[in-house]
């Protein structure tokens, strides 16, 4: 094994082992889930290992995540609540390999020294591995966590096909492209944008008639399946979701598939500065939009962004910028998958914000940036990899050098700039530090109060199941506690509701029926997403509880209650 493999393969096992222990970090908190989606998906599996694979509730998107986390829970032995937090800690941390891979395979292509790639590649790993939004939705247990591992490596597979024409890179390229449709809708709109960009660009280069059948069938014929999917599934009894993301939008859609192909042709011959600014601006607006949002909605109904999340995310200037350094630098080439798999994602946020203002489009918008940050950080990689080591670095000082000891002011002035040069890639390498430290918090925090951290805490869940099991009818409780109920507890005659939380917190009178309610309503409020929470006093709280039978109490730093009128009333 060389030097410059033996390297990369530590960088590698460095990157896993930290990508895994950061997304298995909310075990800390708690042995469930780290999203309360994944309650469905646990109790869907849990079907599956029984043997019956529950079509008739079971979602377009969710059978291939659903047979998975069966597999997984009946080999292992483990619950499906329970392995369902490992399971994505795993492929989170193994989709940060794939940065690892992409910068490798353009510094190679570039003639880079051993010591240039292993810098690049090890920004590029760790940092992915480590900043927080990605962080985040990679570490969640659902569909998407698969997604933001399939299409980057769908991308490299696609392109390598095209490239070298090889069966060992098709096999791959067809069989991730063909799993897409059923894993995840909107990770599946991401890779058909991914291998449209890749396609257009393959087009531009063909050779012959081959090449050009070749990139045709990669751009229409992934289309093909994502829309006969679409269209196929409900006639078998799987509920499409999120249908309206493309109904009565179609021609908008049409039109940024279009512009992702131009854009990716562009970039290959775009002047440096032209590209940093086609990155720069676009990317920039989400900056305004956050702040905006911190103020008035921008998508009514839904949650303003908490000022502590939005200084957060303020800290991502930092990689953005770094993004900007390095488009020029790993556009070409094997660059191309990294640069088609970032214009994707930036794409498909703009048609969110060009479509309809609804919740619908909101989702869509807070789901697919994720999949901008690992391109992203590839090129975050190349620019830390160009600026921190510099090609012959140590032969120009020996070049200024005479043999006699040469002029004493041209040695000082050398220097000098070469001291500044110093201080100039400790400072970046600091700013960068500090930017991935403070975006780590993003990992974990509820985006909807500021609180850390976003799981489920047991005394939650065991409230809740209690709530489930002892009541034969409707309960009032806020967001989290009631899609547990929904999710986890299908078959009970039990049926959560937050529609009378919302009223009562906005000055309506209380629920007239039992009620599960945490303590930290009082300070972090309840929360009734997709709109914002809603605090109880602390009066009003203990007021309520002494007004009516306290039937369960938690302990813990978070109490949950149970409480039933005195009348026995049970209508919500």
């Amino acid at each position: 094994m060389t030097d410059r493999r033996r390297t990369l393969v530590l960088v590698a096992l460095a990157t896993l082992a930290v990508g895994i222990a950061t997304r298995a970090w909310p075990l800390y908190w708690s042995p469930y889930p780290a999203t309360l989606d994944a309650f469905r998906y646990a109790r869907l599996a849990e079907a599956t290992v029984e043997g019956a694979l529950p079509v008739a509730t079971l979602q377009a998107d969710e059978l291939v995540f659903t047979m998975v986390h069966g597999f997984l829970a009946a080999v292992t032995g483990v619950s499906t609540l329970r392995i369902a937090q490992p399971m994505v800690a795993v492929t989170g941390g193994a989709s940060c390999l794939t940065a690892v891979a992409l910068v490798a395979r353009i510094g190679r292509e570039r003639g880079w020294s051993s010591r240039r790639v292993r810098v690049a590649a090890t920004a590029a790993g760790l940092g992915i591995a480590v900043e927080g939004l990605y962080l985040r939705r990679s570490g969640v247990p659902d569909e998407e966590a698969f997604g933001l591992l399939i299409v980057p490596l769908l991308a490299l597979a696609a392109w390598q096909a095209l490239r070298t024409r090889r069966p060992a890179w098709w096999i791959p390229a067809v069989a991730l492209a063909l799993t897409m449709p059923p894993l995840h809708n909107m990770s599946g709109l991401v890779a058909g944008m991914t291998l449209t960009g890749i396609a257009t660009v393959a087009l531009v280069r063909a050779r012959n008639r081959r090449d050009v059948v070749a990139a045709s069938t990669v751009g229409l014929g992934y289309w093909t399946v994502y829309f006969g999917y679409a269209l196929t599934a409900p006639a078998v009894g799987l509920e499409l979701t999120y249908s309206g993301l493309l109904r009565g939008t179609l021609g908008l859609f049409v039109a940024w598939v279009v512009a992702v192909g131009i854009i990716a042709v562009w970039s290959r011959s775009a002047s440096a500065t032209a590209l940093r600014l086609a990155w720069l601006l676009p990317v920039g607006g989400w900056f305004v939009l956050v702040g905006v949002n911190t103020v008035v909605t921008i998508y009514p109904g839904t949650v303003p962004s908490p000022n502590l999340i939005a200084l957060l995310i303020g800290a991502y200037a930092v990689p953005v910028v770094l993004v900007g350094v390095g488009l020029p630098e790993g556009r070409g080439g094997s660059g191309t998958p990294a640069l088609a798999a970032l214009l994707a994602p930036v794409t498909l946020t703009y048609y969110a914000l060009t479509a309809t203002l609804t919740p619908q489009f909101f989702g869509l918008i807070v789901r697919v940036q994720s999949f901008a940050h690992l391109p992203a950080f590839v090129f975050v990689g190349v620019a830390l990899g160009v600026i921190l080591v510099h090609r012959g670095q140590g032969e120009t000082a020996r070049s200024l050098a005479k043999p006699d000891g040469g002029d004493t002011g041209t040695r000082t002035l050398f220097v000098s700039a070469a001291s500044l040069a110093t201080i100039g890639r400790v400072v970046v390498v600091l700013l960068f530090g500090l930017a991935l430290a403070t975006t780590l918090p993003l990992g974990y925090v509820d985006f909807t109060t500021g609180s850390i951290p976003s799981t489920t805490p047991p005394a939650e869940f065991q409230a809740v199941t209690f709530a489930e099991r002892s009541l034969n009818g409707p309960y009032a409780t806020d967001h989290g506690p009631s899609r547990i109920g929904i999710h986890y507890y299908a078959e009970t005659n039990a049926s959560p509701q937050v529609s009378p939380i919302r009223s009562w917190l906005r000055g309506g009178a209380p629920p007239d029926c039992p009620v599960l309610l945490p303590r930290d309503w009082t300070t972090t409020g309840a929360q009734l997403y997709p709109a914002a929470p809603e605090t109880l006093s602390r009066e009003q709280y203990n007021r309520f509880l002494a007004e009516r039978n306290v039937i369960y109490q938690s302990s813990g730093g978070n109490p949950h209650a149970l409480v039933v009128p005195r009348g026995n009333a049970t209508t919500c």
